[in-house]
Order: C-alpha cells, then sequence, then structure tokens
C-alpha cells in the first residue's frame, strides 16, 4: 500500500484542473509504484487517491506520469464466432475454482 497523502492529493486535483501543473510530489511516488508494478507482484492499492467525476481523466494522468501509452488487445473471454468462451477464459476460470 502506497498512502498519498493530503498534500500529493492536492497535487492530483490541481493537475487534474489545470494540465501542465507540476507534480514534484506525486513523480516520485508514481515512479515507486512503477517500480512495484514491473518487479513486485504486479499490483499497489494507492490510499487516498481522490476520485474525480471523470475516473479515466485520473488513470490518464497517472499512467501518463508513469511510462508510454500501450494499445491493448480486446479483452479475453468474449464469445468466439461459434459462441463459446476461448481457451484463456476457460483456463482463467478453472484456475479459480483451484484456488476458492
Amino acid at each position: 500500500m502506497l498512502p498519498l497523502g493530503g498534500e500529493i492529493a492536492a497535487e492530483i486535483e490541481a493537475a487534474l484542473s489545470t494540465p501542465g501543473t507540476v507534480l514534484a510530489r506525486l513523480d516520485p511516488l508514481l515512479a515507486q509504484l512503477a517500480g512495484r508494478l514491473a518487479h513486485g507482484l504486479g499490483f499497489a492499492l494507492l490510499r487516498g487517491l481522490p476520485l474525480p467525476p471523470e475516473p479515466a481523466v485520473l488513470l490518464g494522468l497517472l499512467g501518463s506520469r508513469m511510462g508510454r501509452p500501450v494499445h491493448a488487445p480486446p479483452p479475453a473471454g468474449r464469445p468466439t464466432a461459434s459462441g463459446t468462451p476461448s481457451p484463456a477464459t476457460r483456463c482463467c476460470c478453472s484456475a479459480a475454482r483451484r484456488w476458492r
């Protein structure tokens, strides 16, 4: 868990309302987050993250400060032309049942 604190939350809110705002406190935290994502468990909890009316804008801001955009393939699990779930979805479902 990475606690943000009031100063970083205020920086984020300022950046959301005024693009181009300097994020002197947030950038080091995002570097730490990127390290945890790349070399840790692959996820992290950001405690104290403000929730704007458009969460996608916030995620775009955070992501743009951590690296370069990558276009992801369509989500797995969509039915194939035959109407059955993809093999990847079946594999994930069976693994999830095993860990219950």
